[in-house]
């Protein structure tokens, strides 16, 4: 078991254990090379088939070898894409701070022309 490194303001985290997965060899075959193409919208010939079969088969494969590569200093993945520490508090922002209203004055400066409180642009459609 290894613990994730610690962050600023968070000096000690939950250990997260590392479980293996089990791997199969990754390839495909001209079904799949025929489906990406459709994805992609892409028109290719029966000679270029047997060519991308072997090209994303050695993409797979590659992707697969990084999967082997188990290097003890770095943190293991982690799954908590909503933890605390990521969110910003859900507060209301003061004008001028990062994220904030912004003055009508501001925006009706930079606009080409304004009525008061609006936008004045050129008609677009008859």
């Amino acid at each position: 078991m290894t613990s994730a490194p610690a962050t600023p303001g968070d000096p000690e985290r939950t250990p997260v254990e590392r479980t293996p997965v089990e791997r199969t060899p990754a390839s495909l075959g001209a079904e799949e090379v025929h489906r990406i193409a459709e994805l992609a919208r892409l028109r290719i010939e029966p000679a270029e088939v047997p060519m991308l079969v072997e090209h994303f088969s050695r993409m797979l494969r590659f992707v697969d070898s990084l999967a082997e590569a188990d290097d003890p200093s770095l943190p293991p993945w982690q799954l908590e894409s909503a933890s605390a520490e990521t969110l910003r508090s859900d507060r209301p922002r003061e004008p001028g701070e990062p994220g904030g209203p912004i003055p009508a004055e501001a925006w009706r400066a930079n606009a080409p022309e304004s009525d008061g409180a609006w936008f004045t642009v050129p008609r677009v459609v008859g």
